[in-house]
């Protein structure tokens, strides 16, 4: 009998937060073992070459990753790492995935595995929002579960991905934007983490993230290149 896709789902997540759990105490044995069972149970090429690659990495006991994991841990909120995890991870990179190859190899054309919106804030109101909504169920329908939110106002973005539990938005903001208004609209969207532009402010801006438990990152433009190369970063 083939097993209900939610209840695959739902033994997924709590393997996860098991060994999520173990990797607070045992960071290097818990992250192994956790790549290791993905490596077991994929199926994918791509899957199958990441996750070798991460195997070879964590063999080196001082692999910085090591130390990502447990600041990880130890600063975001638990059931957003989890919720995060579930809808890029499984839901967009596995179940998703499949589901974007399958429709490809029936009907001969490509489907990214991500999406970038950008919209202004007077858009995302009233009505206006159930369309959006109604764009992003279209794109899960094709297996497209990770979607790049761009807005004028961040804050008025949040509720779009606070309505998709199994979508993961990555929303763009300056360091300006990340007061409480779009702390406290966060909160209501587990699956949305930040990537906040690198300018002046942007270590106050990732404290107030930090302090929240949000998932986030910083971001440069490619006009920012030999910066990068140089190795000041």
């Amino acid at each position: 009998m083939k097993q209900p896709s939610h209840l695959h789902r739902d033994l997924v997540e709590a393997t996860v937060r098991r060994v999520l759990a173990g990797v607070r105490t045992d960071p290097e044995r818990e992250l192994r073992k956790l790549v290791d069972l993905g490596a077991d149970v994929s199926r994918g090429r791509f899957q199958r070459r990441f996750l070798t690659a991460a195997q070879h990495l964590l063999e080196d006991p001082d692999s910085s990753y090591y130390a990502i994991a447990r600041e990880l841990l130890s600063r975001a909120d638990f059931d957003r790492l989890v919720a995060f995890g579930m809808a890029l991870g499984y839901d967009g990179c596995t179940r998703g995935a499949r589901l974007i190859r399958q429709i490809e190899a029936e009907h001969g054309f490509n489907i990214p595995w991500a999406l970038s919106l950008e919209t202004e804030s007077a858009r995302l109101s009233g009505g206006e929002l159930d369309r959006w909504t109604a764009l992003i169920a279209e794109g899960t329908r094709l297996g497209i579960h990770a979607y790049l939110l761009r807005c004028d106002d961040p804050a008025a973005a949040v509720p779009l991905a606070a309505r998709q539990k199994n979508c993961a938005f990555l929303l763009f903001v300056r360091p300006d934007e990340t007061g409480p208004r779009l702390l406290a609209a966060l909160e209501k969207a587990p699956t949305c983490a930040v990537s906040v532009e690198l300018a002046p402010g942007v270590e106050q801006a990732c404290a107030a993230l930090r302090q929240a438990g949000i998932l986030h990152g910083v971001h440069w433009t490619y006009a920012a290149l030999p910066a990068i190369r140089s190795g000041s970063w």
